[in-house]
């Protein structure tokens, strides 16, 4: 029996070792399979990512907070156990009802009691989203019938995305549950780290029928308060501040349009959308020189957005130039076109702010970029610095000022082709941007012009473009060589047509223009110390030369050999004037009323220009006390008249810079007492900085339009005995 036991104990071993070298030959043979997870939202521990075939894998069952699980998908087919085959597992769930959600007013009583450590538990809000205060992190307030509750920045679903990285996202008015911990800071309750479970769209009832579908173009041409649905591309997405989207271009195959509103946070750069809205004209009630106000659609609602990437159509867009676009009458109603021109890039870094500017090739003639975020919502820009781009731009607005309207440009789209300008190009190109800003159409008085007679622009690569001009009529208009210098004179009453002629290389081109002439007889004016002597609330008519411009204000100091004067005066006048011409002025002498009260500013109030005689003349320095220091001045009293003096004093220039304001101060050579120019930004002297840390020579008035303690200084021009530099900030010439 023994041997019996033993040989079966011994078949039995045997029998085993062959079973457990066939399961190791047949695993060796085993397919392997692969299992593809979307846990839509949900956690899981315990996924099998590879299995071999006839391994039966047991699926694990995900969470997710606020929904059931119902089961595993592939497409439409439920899977409970895999074998065999490789998968792709959709995670399907079902909303739980039995979420609690407590009230804003319970959330705020809970955040009070935790103070501003959050809370471990999270909690469900339903409410009302009254505001996206920051569309980066998703910031936002909401409300419910108990009150309203800030949200410090939201999230997806998991957790996973934030706010601006998400898809479709909720924007004010809409409904929402938010899941989050709450917390106070700084005393006020909060949501710190809100995940967005659920949201629904408001609902605006609209009939489509009342927005009969239009072309952008039929668009633009309707009258106000038509009501239209179009369609077209997003090619732009404006910001306002805190980098809240606010509006966007609507771009078709026909035309452009500015679309404003919070519509602008439910689309995306690309999205092919249709849109019903009004179309209005912004702003310009009075119609000021024709400008209709910004034309755009408003209280718009997407009806539907593919939410694609697409360019916009461009085949429409014409070619223009910054000047053309500038000098475009403001009754041509062009807000909100996109042309196509070249154009130079400027980025100019300011303290707190960045300004961009887009202008002509001729790098003077331009307009400033519409950032309404410190120029952060257009740091895109900044490859662009100080290079010739192809620019497709549009006038959003203008800004009404009383010389006219001045277009605020949206660079849409901006790429550096290496521009390069022909050389058949260059002369037309000096005519107009060198040649006739030169001339005005009309003249009151004999200009004595010295005209160009050669172009030169080492940026664009041309230089020795021969400028010649002839008169049609030279008893009224005549060119005349002076000193090496071709001046222009205005000898008698009537018309004249000049010709001009621009050569470069073996390119011309030429130009006429017709002026006339209108002679002004004697007027009769006083002295500027006749004024100053004269009565206040009194009209004086003054006769003087420009000198430095006023600062902060619209106007200038008028010199005579007497005395100065500060003439206040408007932005058409200023249009027309430039350091050195002689002129007569008429305003009424006062002593300036501030919105703080009565001030020791004396200055001649809204004057009119009678004449100018134009000319490069130099202001006379006979009045100016060169008898003072900086220490003398400063000790001044504003309850004496110190306003009607220049003083020639030496300092030291102190530029006082931080992230949100700029100030200028001259100094005391020892640096131990300093004045502060008047200024809105230290900026506007920053003509200033050329002097590096030298000693100057500045002319300086004292000024006081704000009713302070203590007089502030504005220079008429400054000097390190090389090199004077006037103050030119309000003359466009």
């Amino acid at each position: 029996m023994k041997g019996y036991k033993y040989f079966t104990m011994k078949r039995i071993s045997l029998f085993l070792l062959v079973l457990m070298l066939c399961c190791v030959f047949v695993g060796c043979n085993a397919e392997k399979f692969i299992i593809n997870y979307d846990l839509d939202g949900g956690d899981c521990n315990g996924l099998v990512i590879e299995y071999l075939e006839g391994t039966e894998v047991k699926l694990p069952t995900p969470v997710k907070d606020g929904y059931i699980f119902i089961g595993w998908y592939d497409g439409d087919t439920k899977v409970e156990v895999i074998t065999k085959g490789n998968y792709n597992l959709v995670a399907k769930w079902e909303k739980d009802n039995k979420i609690e959600y407590i009230t804003i007013s319970e959330a705020i009583e809970i955040a009070n009691k935790t103070g501003e450590t959050e809370t471990v538990e999270r909690y469900y809000i339903r409410g009302i989203i009254e505001t996206v205060s920051n569309p980066a992190y998703g910031e936002m307030t909401i409300k419910d019938e108990t009150g309203s509750l800030y949200v410090y920045g939201t999230y997806s679903a998991d957790g996973s995305l934030r706010y601006s990285e998400l898809e479709d996202k909720p924007v004010a008015g809409d409904e929402v549950v938010l899941y989050g911990p709450l917390k106070t800071y700084k005393g006020e309750a909060e949501m710190s780290k809100g995940w967005i479970i659920e949201f629904t769209h408001k609902t605006i009832d609209i009939d489509e029928k009342d927005y009969p579908s239009k072309t952008i173009s039929e668009t633009r041409s309707s009258e106000d308060g038509t009501k239209v649905s179009v369609e077209g591309v997003v090619a732009f997405i404006t910001m306002a501040n805190g980098y809240i989207p606010n509006g966007f271009f609507l771009v078709d195959d026909t035309a452009s349009i500015y679309v404003y509103g919070e519509v602008s946070q439910t689309v995306n750069v690309g999205n092919r959308v249709k849109i019903a809205g009004e179309k209005i004209h912004y702003g310009a009630s009075d119609n000021s020189f024709g400008y209709p106000g910004a034309l755009q659609l408003t209280n718009a609602v997407v009806l539907e957005n593919d939410k694609g990437s697409h360019d916009f159509d461009k085949s429409w867009i014409k070619e223009n130039t910054v000047k053309g676009i500038l000098e475009t009458d403001p009754s041509a109603d062009i807000t909100s076109t996109i042309y196509k021109v070249n154009a130079l890039v400027v980025k100019a870094e300011n303290p707190g702010f960045v300004n961009y500017y887009i202008d002509d090739l001729d790098g003077k003639t331009g307009s400033y970029v519409y950032t309404q975020c410190n120029g952060g919502d257009f740091s895109w820009l900044d490859e662009f610095d100080q290079k010739i781009c192809t620019v497709y731009l549009t006038a959003i607005n203008a800004k009404v000022t009383d010389a006219g309207c001045v277009y605020r440009f949206i660079p849409v789209a901006v790429s550096d082709d290496n521009y390069q300008m022909n050389d058949s190009d260059v002369s037309k190109f000096v005519l107009d941007y060198y040649v006739k800003d030169q001339f005005l159409t009309k003249y009151n008085s004999d200009p004595q012009l010295e005209v160009l007679t050669t172009a030169s622009n080492e940026f664009l690569g041309f230089e020795g473009v021969a400028i010649s001009y002839e008169s049609s009529n030279s008893d009224v208009i005549k060119f005349s060589n002076v000193d090496d210098n071709l001046v222009m004179n205005a000898l008698s009453n009537g018309s004249a047509t000049i010709a001009v002629k621009a050569a470069y290389k073996t390119y011309e081109a030429t130009l006429t223009i017709d002026i006339i002439v209108e002679l002004v007889g004697e007027i009769t004016s006083v002295t500027v110390k006749q004024c100053l002597d004269g009565e206040f609330d009194t009209e004086y008519t003054v006769k003087g030369v420009v000198a430095g411009s006023l600062v902060n204000q619209k106007g200038f100091y008028l010199v005579d050999e007497t005395g100065v004067i500060a003439i206040r005066t408007t932005d058409t006048v200023l249009a027309d004037l430039q350091v050195g011409n002689e002129v007569i002025m008429k305003g009424t002498k006062v002593i300036y009323e501030s919105s703080k009260g009565v001030t020791q500013q004396i200055c001649l109030l809204d004057a009119e220009l009678v004449i100018n005689y134009y000319g490069e003349h130099e202001y006379s320095k006979a009045s100016f006390d060169t008898t003072k220091k900086l220490e003398d001045l400063i000790s001044l009293s504003t309850e004496e008249y110190h306003t009607t003096q220049v003083y020639v004093v030496e300092v030291k220039v102190n530029f006082v810079e931080s992230a949100y304001y700029s100030n200028c101060y001259l100094t005391t050579l020892d640096g131990t007492q300093q004045i502060l120019l008047y200024t809105s930004n230290g900026n506007q002297y920053s003509w200033l900085k050329d002097f590096g840390d030298k000693v100057i020579t500045v002319e300086i008035c004292l000024c006081d339009w704000n009713n302070k303690s203590e007089y502030r200084g504005c220079l008429i021009s400054a000097t390190d005995g090389e090199t004077t530099i006037n103050n030119t900030l309000n003359f466009q010439k």
